[in-house]
């Protein structure tokens, strides 16, 4: 359902529905220069991390986490998702920001979440 409108073989489907089932193997150096390496992305991706690891696991919730971390910090919805898109992703693109995390799995979006929190800060 993430990828319906947005692929149109099922090879594109295999190809980008890796971002769920495999370790980042790249990442795109915009992406972290424009969304990583800002003064709120660590912020956002410290206030998102212990709400998610503790919410129903379910987009309609991971939703709402987005929306108290972006209304805790006062900033817009894209200064909230682009930061976690491009921890859960490695680029600047993927499906909704809440099915992008639902589909990475608990375990595995905490963990790009602190990838991505120490690249920001490095």
């Amino acid at each position: 359902m993430a990828l319906r409108d947005r692929v149109h073989t099922f090879k594109e489907m295999v190809e980008k529905a890796m971002i769920w089932y495999a370790p980042i193997a790249e990442w795109d150096d915009k992406a972290v220069a424009k969304h990583l390496k800002n003064d709120s992305a660590v912020a956002v991706l410290e206030a998102a991390k212990p709400l998610l690891a503790e919410c129903e696991w379910k987009p309609e919730p991971i939703h709402k986490v987005i929306e108290q971390v972006a209304a805790r910090l006062e900033l817009g919805m894209g200064k909230i998702a682009q930061p976690l898109r491009v921890a859960m992703t490695g680029t600047q693109v993927s499906p909704s920001i809440d099915h992008t995390i639902y589909l990475a799995g608990r375990v595995e979006a905490l963990k790009r979440i602190d990838d991505a929190t120490v690249m920001a800060r490095g």
